[in-house]
């Protein structure tokens, strides 16, 4: 067909191997295939269902310019992920490896403030460092003591009680 298109009113379209289309393809109602590969642009109005085999992109990038990208299952990212403009985390989290938190900037970081629960900081064998000043308004446990290396320790009010032993 050189000039017109092609309409197809009723009973649809199959093609049985491929078929290629220089100027584009506009489905106004459904469409079931088994494959698509799009080599410039597709442009899907109402959204895109895949029920089985998923959804790859093999090189470029997913752009998501308005609206949401919902995740409802778990998501793997074997490269890493990167957001800007902050990022809320509900629920039970894990992060394994290194992990740095605000590591440059100077704008202060928040941990914990918004609960009631507590909050644990450290490791299996209590190899914590807090590089900074530490500050506390309530009181503090420290279940494997507190040693301070430089400036000592200042009690600005009320007092300090030692339950043992001190030097």
């Amino acid at each position: 067909i050189t000039t017109g298109g092609l309409k197809i009113s009723a009973g649809g379209l199959d093609v049985k191997q491929s078929a290629t289309f220089a100027q584009g393809v506009r489905v106004n109602g459904g469409a079931q295939t088994s494959s698509v590969i799009v080599d410039k642009t597709a442009v899907i109005g109402t959204g895109l269902t895949v029920t089985t085999g998923g959804a790859t992109v093999s090189s470029g990038n997913v752009t998501v310019s308005s609206g949401n990208l919902s995740v409802t299952g778990s998501g793997t990212f074997s490269q890493g992920i990167k957001v800007t403009g902050g990022a809320q985390v509900t629920g039970a989290s894990a992060i394994v490896g290194i992990t740095n938190i605000n590591a440059s900037g100077s704008n202060a970081t928040t941990i914990g403030t918004g609960g009631t629960g507590a909050v644990n900081i450290g490791n299996a064998t209590g190899n914590t460092t807090i590089t900074g000043d530490l500050n506390t308004t309530l009181s503090g446990t420290f279940g494997r003591g507190l040693t301070v290396t430089t400036g000592g320790i200042k009690i600005a009010a009320g007092g300090l009680d030692v339950k043992q032993s001190a030097t």
